[in-house]
């Protein structure tokens, strides 16, 4: 007879050798059958679920907090090319700098506003994770 292995957590077989038992003197082993799931069972599995939905939240919060770093990172090196390019634009009011003025500028515009989407996707993922650990203090 076979039980479910994943339930059970023991084996596949209920009358499974003993894997130390060599030759004529084997020992038979009978594996007992799953208990049925109580409430408990099932408010524990319930908290597994949440439990396991909070750590894929840390897991996407360190990713964006490591994503946030990249681009404030780029936002700064921009900035830096933004300052230069202004100056050079004033200096020399050459069309090609101040077109260049303009380019960085709008670079820098640009990884402004992904940084506050990433603030914005992290702060969002903060609320879920707040709301969920709230449901299993509740539990």
């Amino acid at each position: 007879m076979l039980y479910n292995a994943r339930r059970a957590g023991v084996a596949k077989l209920a009358d499974a050798v003993d894997s130390k038992s060599i030759g004529p003197w084997s020992v038979r082993v009978r594996v007992p059958p799953p208990a049925h799931e109580s409430r408990a069972t099932a408010t524990r599995s319930e908290m597994s679920r949440k439990e396991r939905r909070i750590f894929e939240i840390n897991d996407q919060l360190a990713e964006l907090a490591r994503e946030e770093e990249r681009v404030v990172e780029e936002l700064q090196f921009h900035r830096h090319l933004n300052d230069d390019a202004q100056r050079d634009a004033v200096v020399s009011d050459h069309p090609e700098d101040r077109a260049t003025a303009r380019q960085t500028a709008a670079d820098v515009a640009r990884f402004e506003r992904a940084v506050e989407e990433v603030r914005t996707r992290r702060i969002k993922l903060e609320e879920k994770r707040r709301r969920l650990l709230d449901q299993l203090g509740d539990l």
